[in-house]
């Protein structure tokens, strides 16, 4: 079950899981940042930093997982972005 899938897919390939840990650890901070921020911040403005890590996620797939987007995903992710 769970754990066999586990060992096949970390220890067997720990390659694959070492490309993944990048994008998550990433990932960690960019929420990490954002508690953070809310503490600091008003609403508004906190809702635009939260919506950047729909952009920031796009972007690291791009860069470490070499993942191609067309003109109108990346429009709609600008205008997610924009609220």
């Amino acid at each position: 079950g769970l754990l066999r899938s586990y060992q096949s897919h970390v220890f067997e390939r720990p390659l694959d899981a070492l490309k993944m840990s990048v994008p998550a650890l990433a990932y960690f901070v960019s929420n990490a940042c954002q508690y953070i921020a809310l503490s600091h911040l008003s609403a508004p403005v906190f809702h635009v930093s939260y919506q950047s890590k729909l952009v920031f996620t796009a972007l690291m797939s791009v860069v470490i997982l070499s993942r191609k987007y067309t003109a109108v995903q990346w429009a709609c992710l600008v205008l997610i972005s924009i609220g």
